[in-house]
């Protein structure tokens, strides 16, 4: 599956929960490991479980608020780190860069170089 085949987005919520549920993501580990499917549990930020695709994980069983996203058909990956960027004005000014972000960079390398 290539960027230009995924299925429309589904637009945001305004679900509050900081804990989110992948179910039957695609996950690419970023390692030599082959990408397989799973849901994903994400609490405050950190992975907290990854199961079978529909191993019947139960937010409400935990007593947790969670939100669910559906992602099948979606790639679930660790964040890339831009190597070679132009960012760095745009970045003064706009720190979130949702431009990257959204494109699932995590980390942009900006070097630079003196003239003394």
């Amino acid at each position: 599956m290539t960027y230009l085949d995924t299925p429309p987005r589904t637009p945001p919520s305004s679900h509050t929960s900081s804990d989110i549920l992948f179910v039957s993501a695609t996950v690419i580990p970023g390692d030599d490991t082959p990408s397989y499917m799973a849901d994903v549990l994400v609490s405050e930020g950190i992975i907290a479980r990854i199961d079978a695709p529909g191993a019947n994980f139960s937010a409400e069983d935990d007593g947790r608020d969670v939100r669910v996203i559906d992602a099948r058909g979606y790639w679930l990956t660790p964040g890339f780190i831009d190597m070679h960027a132009h960012s760095d004005l745009y970045l003064l000014t706009n720190p979130d860069h949702e431009a990257k972000i959204t494109q699932g960079c995590t980390v942009c390398h900006l070097s630079y170089v003196r003239s003394d």
